[in-house]
């Protein structure tokens, strides 16, 4: 059985636990107002405050990576849920007399659901948010080293090569490399397509310099890789260009 599973269990087994004190309790101190409606009420809002502190804890147990990446929002959360949890465990302890005021109790514990719901909601969409927008920078982030990891594919194979221009070549590699390495990663989804087109290109272009380089001892004919280098330098620097100007 895996941690998580078991940790899940156990918080089962502890909310099961909670309940049943919980019925305990209530039919203990309160069991001679079953009849009315605020014995319902109370009974029914501390049920619904541990089970969302359940639902909470198994979460946390089965999706502990997604939580350490947004400590601060799940630990406000948590906070939410407790003092809610609190809270109906106050508003029980009026159960006996709210029969005298019903209307005014019965508006306390809706406010405190609603108030617990809007806090919760909004805390889980910054949660849920902020790890999507983690998500795609790693995505971006893994696709500028692909970029960079095809460039430098292509500067060994240019090593291996002799001929005219293969300095001027390796430094427009080399300088294309930094450019990528200290490129935004954080882009829109338009010009994350064209960085995976530009790999693609890249890739083309390594399988030719890789068939040309297994042939050393002879000068090759660069011209054509350096074109196609150059080119997809001024790609990416159009590609920075525009990217500036979207965020800016």
């Amino acid at each position: 059985m895996t941690l998580d599973r078991f940790g899940a269990r156990v918080f089962l087994f502890v909310y099961i636990a909670f309940v049943v004190v919980t019925l305990a309790c209530f039919a203990v101190f309160w069991g001679h107002e079953a009849s009315g409606a605020p014995f319902w009420v109370s009974l029914g809002a501390v049920l619904l405050a541990e089970t969302a502190l359940w639902l909470y804890a198994s979460h946390i147990v089965r999706h502990p990576g997604s939580v350490k990446r947004m400590v601060p929002a799940w630990l406000a959360l948590g906070v939410v849920l407790a003092a809610y949890f609190v809270l109906t465990l106050v508003y029980s302890l009026l159960t006996a007399l709210a029969e005298y005021f019903l209307p005014y109790y019965l508006l306390l514990h809706l406010i405190t659901l609603a108030a617990a719901v809007v806090i919760g909601a909004l805390l889980l969409l910054f949660a849920r948010s902020t790890e999507k927008s983690e998500r795609e920078v790693r995505t971006h982030v893994s696709g500028l080293r692909e970029i960079e990891f095809s460039l430098r594919q292509l500067q060994d194979s240019v090593a291996l090569m002799n001929g005219p221009g293969k300095q001027q070549l390796e430094q427009t590699i080399a300088e294309f490399i930094e450019s990528v390495r200290y490129s935004d990663p954080v882009t829109p989804d338009a010009i994350a397509g064209q960085d995976l087109m530009l790999l693609e290109e890249l890739r083309n272009l390594n399988e030719i310099a890789a068939s040309m380089s297994r042939t050393p001892g002879q000068d090759h004919e660069l011209g054509p890789i350096f074109d196609q280098v150059r080119r997809l330098r001024q790609k990416w620097k159009l590609r920075n260009e525009r990217l500036l100007a979207l965020k800016s």
